[in-house]
């Protein structure tokens, strides 16, 4: 028997105050899967997700990953999920554990589940980047997960340089959170490029390369991205600029005879214009 439209609108908006009080009902603790089915797993998901956030702004984070962890048994697939118990997990958490075997957990926790994510979601973009944040900012901030990393041969970086790529070869703003990945690319990638190159540590060309992908996918974006605050320069500028620094810097270097005066010249020019900034920081050492 079919409902006529205004049954089916009284039943709808059932559902929805059924939804809105959920939170008031069950407070703090996270409601039972056992009452959403159907569409109203949809709306116990938003719930939440709103749960979620009020108890963030109580500073109430411990209470965090048991709700992410339920919205994921509504929806396995959930991205904004999966991001958000993961940046909880790493972001919050973490720094609490009191050994570094615990802070270690929590990250490779962390990792864990955005791998599983990447796996089913065909590489979405938002995990990309929250991958590449594991390992770039948290990985490179806790000296536990640095040494596990070494210790299996992994460099960091440049795998979290990769996954910014492929996060800014699908989209110019994540939803949600907009260009923070094109952000990332612009601070990171001529940081790195410089750092390895003052260290005599390999990846300079490859991390050179992934600056240069960025500026060529997405030169738009970036050239409406501002990276500081009363700064008139444009991610795109400052990635541009860094990713020319070091190139020319390696290759004046490794000329014969080395151009030693034109390289500090180079360095001299930069640091003017953008400031002594990381980029100009870790080259600098090249010229005592």
């Amino acid at each position: 028997m079919s409902l006529s439209r205004g049954a089916r609108l009284a039943l709808g908006l059932g559902c929805l105050g059924a939804a809105a009080t959920i939170g008031a009902v069950w407070g703090s603790a996270v409601p039972p899967a056992s009452v959403a089915g159907g569409g109203a797993r949809t709306i116990l998901a938003g719930t939440l997700f709103l749960r979620a956030e009020a108890l963030r702004k109580e500073g109430r984070v411990a209470e965090l990953p048991a709700i992410y962890r339920r919205i994921l048994e509504l929806d396995p697939t959930s991205v904004r999920a999966i991001d958000h118990l993961a940046d909880t997990l790493a972001r919050d958490l973490l720094p609490l554990a009191p050994t570094p075997e615990g802070r270690l957990g929590w990250w490779r926790e962390a990792i864990g589940l955005v791998d599983a994510g990447l796996a089913t979601s065909d590489g979405d973009p938002r995990l990309r980047w929250r991958r590449a944040d594991l390992l770039l900012s948290v990985g490179g901030a806790e000296p536990a997960v640095e040494a596990a990393l070494t210790k299996e041969g992994r460099d960091r970086e440049l795998e979290g340089l990769r996954d910014l790529r492929a996060a800014a070869t699908s989209v110019g703003a994540l939803p949600g959170i907009g260009r923070i990945h094109l952000e990332t690319v612009a601070r990171q990638a001529p940081r790195i490029a410089a750092e390895r190159l003052a260290t005599k540590r390999p990846g300079v060309d490859e991390a050179l390369a992934i600056g240069a992908d960025v500026l060529r996918l997405r030169p738009d974006d970036l050239g409406v991205l501002l990276l500081d605050p009363g700064s008139p320069w444009t991610a795109g500028d400052r990635l541009r600029a860094g990713l020319r620094l070091v190139a020319e810097v390696r290759d004046d270097l490794a000329a014969v005879p080395p151009r030693t005066a034109e390289a500090r010249a180079l360095l001299d020019v930069y640091a003017k214009q953008l400031g002594d900034d990381p980029v100009a920081r870790a080259i600098r050492p090249l010229f005592p």
